[in-house]
């Protein structure tokens, strides 16, 4: 989840944005408190509807300056995931751009042979790189590490049966900002290609 601008604009109106794969419908909620920790997080002083969408605008109240998000994602079997993030005033990050290359330059990141690897890195331009924090998911098969700093590599693992596969790099700089960037592969062929 991420929202633009990092800050909380109170007063104004801001985007909040979340990253889905395969969601159908995603339901946003905002809370002027903390959500409570348990298995359905509760708004204590009553959660108010900020629409549906993967991403929004929308109006923030004048005077505040904390908006507890939770956002609903529902995919097409009716199966539901929920996120919860903290919108603050305070906040002082800003939402870095995402770059994904190879580790070897002479090898793409579009195909991939069955039970192959990849080898890449992640990166945010304008200087953030050393301190960013990549976390890399894949829709089948399997990063390790799943989490990198800096330009450090991670290493893809292809699986066994061919077909599609989406790759998604997040990226945080550690003061709020988030960015993220997402691709398909297709698995099955040699490792040939041009990096997203």
């Amino acid at each position: 989840m991420r929202t633009d601008p990092v800050a909380l604009p109170s007063g104004a109106t801001g985007t909040i944005e979340v990253l889905a794969h395969d969601v159908t419908v995603a339901v946003w909620q905002g809370c002027a408190t903390p959500w409570t920790a348990q298995a359905e997080p509760v708004c204590r002083t009553g959660a108010w509807p900020l629409g549906t969408g993967t991403k929004l605008t929308v109006p923030v109240p004048a005077g505040l300056t904390t908006l507890h998000l939770r956002v609903d994602a529902h995919g097409p079997s009716g199966q539901a995931q929920s996120a919860i993030a903290r919108w603050s005033a305070q906040a002082a990050g800003s939402n870095p751009g995402v770059l994904v290359s190879a580790v070897a330059p002479t090898v793409g990141l579009h195909e991939a042979p069955l039970s192959g690897q990849l080898a890449m890195r992640g990166s945010t331009p304008g200087g953030a790189s050393a301190s960013a924090t990549h976390t890399w998911f894949a829709t089948a098969g399997e990063f390790l590490p799943w989490r990198t700093r800096g330009e450090s590599a991670t290493t893809w693992f292809a699986p066994a049966v061919a077909g599609p596969v989406t790759l998604v790099c997040v990226s945080r700089d550690g003061l709020g900002g988030v960015g993220w960037t997402q691709w398909n592969l297709h698995v099955g062929s040699t490792a040939q290609g041009v990096t997203p």
